[in-house]
């Protein structure tokens, strides 16, 4: 059974502890943990649920397909953890949140630009 190892790989990937991710589905870490270890299969709700969180089929997650939803569509997007972490958090932020942190990003593009390319030499020297 793909479950299990499913559901704790993904709360992995998205840096949550089981109790982060029993807080956002309204269950006790022991259910996280029984439905990690493969001891009780989540029921549908929960799947549906666990689905919306991690940003997958339920196809994903019951181990009937190996492609998440970003690679069902027509293109096949590859992200490290970390991308896949900045992107699960940056949906949860309001419109106006969203636009900060868009503005954000585009001031330290334009400071990378300044920076040295080797500054790591230079603070060795």
């Amino acid at each position: 059974m793909f479950i299990g190892k499913n559901i704790k790989k993904l709360r992995k990937a998205h840096h949550l502890t089981q109790k982060d991710l029993s807080m956002q589905l309204g269950l006790t870490p022991k259910m996280i943990s029984f439905y990690e270890n493969d001891e009780r299969i989540p029921p549908a709700d929960i799947l549906i649920k666990l689905s919306q969180i991690f940003g997958v089929s339920t196809d994903f997650l019951l181990g009937i397909s190996n492609k998440t939803l970003n690679e069902s569509n027509s293109k096949t997007i590859v992200v490290s953890l970390d991308e896949d972490f900045l992107l699960s958090q940056y949906k949860k932020l309001d419109d106006e949140f969203k636009e900060i942190i868009i503005s954000d990003i585009k001031k330290y593009i334009k400071l990378q630009e300044y920076k040295p390319k080797h500054s790591s030499e230079k603070k060795q020297a």
